[in-house]
């Protein structure tokens, strides 16, 4: 990405300009960081202008990192003092004592304190989209709200002199969202929010498994950390070093480098291997030697590999906890974004779209050629297929939406340009029945709709999707997160679609197979093609009818005589009985 020099300020120049004072450039300003690159590698992302900028330029908005913009919030302890009695607020009766506790505390909250904290959200979330951030940096109104109820509650215990209650309890949103976009606390005392970080957020403490992964340094990483300080204290680094390599250099000196930093390591030993070259036993200090130090790499060619590779290593172990830990939190993260979406929006336009395969599929040719229509786009009570987590729907859950008489349409593949109906122009209606979501409609004499036709009729086609979004309290979690009921669901559209379903119960009745198979005995895969053929309506072969009188009896507490078993009325009740155990 190049800069935009429309995003920058007409100040903005060589820091090396004889009006610039000694010191500001860019990368020793607090906005600038350096997690945060371009795809060269060349510029760090600027929080004050949300671009990208050249470590070497400055602007007149310099700050130093001692004036953290995050607030007070983020001093040492030593600098704050006990609260005088007059803020020391402990309960009343609107906000009750530690109400201020929890994610959801019961503080109540300005209109202007709302505002500015949405703004904060729009602000943050859409830097962080600007600058292809991973999604834990995102955040939300309710996760800023709980920051600020804790700084509000905080301050009735200590704070620094001369802050008022609204400005500590902003403060600490301000380093909260510092933590959300760095990975890290600019104070490591600050540890107090972390419960409220998303799941995958390297610091935190939701996660449904402790790290294994070891971010501890090498010796001999360590000790090029260690030499490269040096050198650096001798004036031998040059001039495009940024303080955020030295900061980094004296943790990974004291054995310690954080995941973003191991993350950055092996590309940038990559990118810069090359300037190795130029050591020699003429020259055997420059510039270039003494950035591998500090990144923990050199002073050879093979030294920077070695500490390449074990980066990549560590990177690949990450990457592989990582999936794991996703696996499990899923639950978490989709639940998050689902209420994030509605945080930020009263009318939950978040539109999901589930399928399902229809089983009482009706095609019927009417007058002058037309076809009428009949399915059901959602069945009542049927688990989906794993989301990951498994979703229900509730019977009456789309009552509301159908007493609004939106205009829903029916398309083919939920693109726009394919109309089917529409329940505006009566060619679709849409009923809600003990089953689900029933959709009778008059197609159209178009071509596409024809050819569907064909499809549907040769068997091709067999399911419907729905595209829907959830009011808020509209859907109820289980306690772990891996199930979801949708009691209220607003319509947008109907589709008929191809592909696999969402909600399936011949898919779940499939899926049984193989324990049906362990439970009796036989073979899975014949199971499967006697089911097929009874599923299709097709007629029974004597060893289809067989194998699934077999399983019936061998599934009864029982067994019936078999010299009954050939009847055409108990293989009847056998087959009902087997449909209903799968």
């Amino acid at each position: 990405m190049t800069i935009d020099e429309r995003a920058l300020p007409d100040n903005y120049r060589p820091a090396l300009a004889e009006d610039v004072p000694e010191g500001r450039a860019c990368g020793n300003c607090h906005f600038y960081n350096e997690d945060m690159q371009n795809d060269e590698g060349t510029k760090a992302w600027c929080e004050r202008w949300q671009d990208f900028v050249d470590g070497g330029y400055y602007c007149n908005a310099w700050q130093p990192h001692e004036d953290d913009s995050s607030g007070s919030y983020n001093d040492d302890e030593e600098e704050r003092a006990p609260a005088p009695p007059k803020d020391q607020i402990q309960g009343s009766d609107t906000n009750k004592p530690g109400s201020a506790k929890g994610a959801g505390g019961d503080i109540e909250l300005t209109d202007a304190i709302k505002t500015a904290l949405q703004n904060k959200v729009t602000e943050h979330n859409d830097a962080m989209k600007k600058a292809d951030r991973p999604s834990w940096t995102r955040t939300t109104n309710g996760q800023l709200a709980a920051v600020y109820r804790r700084g509000a509650g905080a301050f009735s215990t200590s704070h620094r002199p001369g802050v008022t209650r609204g400005q500590w309890a902003m403060a600490r949103v301000n380093a909260f969202l510092y933590l959300l976009r760095r990975g890290n606390p600019q104070n490591a005392a600050y540890i107090t929010d972390n419960d409220l970080l998303p799941a995958d957020h390297p610091k935190s403490t939701r996660s449904l498994e402790t790290r294994a992964v070891d971010l501890g340094a090498p010796e001999y990483m360590v000790a090029a950390a260690k030499r490269g300080l040096r050198l650096y204290a001798d004036g031998e680094a040059g001039a495009g070093l940024v303080d955020a390599t030295v900061r980094d250099a004296r943790a990974m000196a004291q054995g310690t480098i954080s995941e973003a930093k191991w993350r950055k390591i092996g590309p940038w030993i990559a990118r810069h291997i090359d300037d190795l070259d130029a050591v020699d036993a003429e020259t055997p200090i420059t510039p270039g030697l003494v950035a591998h130090l500090l990144w923990g790499s050199g002073p050879s060619k093979s030294d920077a590999l070695r500490a390449q590779q074990y980066a990549e290593g560590v990177v690949e172990r990450l990457n592989s906890e990582q999936d794991r830990s996703m696996n499990k939190t899923f639950h978490i993260s989709r639940r998050e974004e689902i209420e994030n979406m509605r945080e930020n929006n009263d009318q939950s336009t978040e539109v999901e779209t589930r399928r399902v395969t229809v089983q009482e599929f009706e095609l019927r040719a009417g007058e002058a050629g037309s076809m009428s229509f009949r399915g059901y786009a959602a069945v009542y009570n049927s688990p989906s297929e794993p989301l990951p987590f498994t979703e229900t729907i509730a019977p009456g859950a789309f009552d509301k939406t159908l007493r609004a008489r939106n205009n829903v349409k029916m398309y083919l593949n939920h693109d726009s340009t394919l109309v089917l109906a529409s329940t505006r122009a009566k060619t679709m209606k849409l009923s809600s029945d003990s089953k689900g979501l029933l959709v009778e409609s008059d197609l159209p004499d178009t071509s596409y709709a024809r050819d569907l036709a064909v499809l549907m009729e040769r068997g091709d086609v067999d399911s419907m999707s729905f595209g829907f979004s959830v009011p808020s309290g509209g859907d109820r979690w289980g306690a772990d997160g891996m199930t979801r009921e949708l009691k209220q669901i607003r319509l947008h559209e109907v589709s008929v679609v191809t592909g696999f379903p969402a909600y399936s119960a011949t898919s779940a009745a499939l899926r049984s197979l193989d324990m049906l198979a362990d439970a009796t005995g036989l073979d899975a895969n014949k199971l499967a093609e006697a089911l097929t053929m009874l599923e299709n309506g097709k007629t029974l072969s004597t060893d289809h009818a067989d194998l699934l009188a077999e399983t019936v009896n061998k599934l009864r507490a029982e067994p019936q005589p078999t010299e009954v078993a050939g009847s055409l009325a108990l293989k009847r009740k056998q087959i009902d009985l087997l449909l209903n155990r799968i």
